[in-house]
């Protein structure tokens, strides 16, 4: 409550995280085979009761990983109703090289969802 740095309650850090992580599982569709690491994640702003969020997604590179997938880094912002950036940085995957997912990925580099956070 009022006990908190920003005078007013606000989410913690990690449910923003998990909300974006959420969000960008499907978009764009890809056929993720793992999640491999979170690079240079910045908390910039706080994300408030009430606030509602989307996610944009960037497609940073592209990388051949063995006969059947791919290395993609991908550049996420959590971004408020105010267009505020809130949260960013760097998802690494493994994804499926089938044709589709790899022309899904390079097709669609941004993508948005949204989702109320309460």
């Amino acid at each position: 409550g009022s006990a908190s740095p920003f005078g007013v309650p606000v989410a913690h850090g990690l449910l923003g995280l998990s909300v974006l992580a959420g969000l960008g599982t499907e978009h764009p569709h890809v056929a993720t085979l793992a999640l491999v690491g979170i690079a240079d994640w910045r908390f910039e702003a706080p994300v408030y009761f009430g606030d509602s969020v989307q996610v944009i997604t960037e497609v940073e590179s592209i990388e051949k990983h063995g006969r059947r997938a791919g290395r993609i880094t991908w550049m996420r912002k959590l971004v408020t109703q105010n267009g505020g950036v809130v949260q960013q940085g760097r998802f690494i995957s493994l994804v499926s090289t089938r044709a589709r997912a790899r022309h899904l990925a390079e097709a669609a580099p941004t993508q948005r969802g949204t989702l109320p956070a309460r």
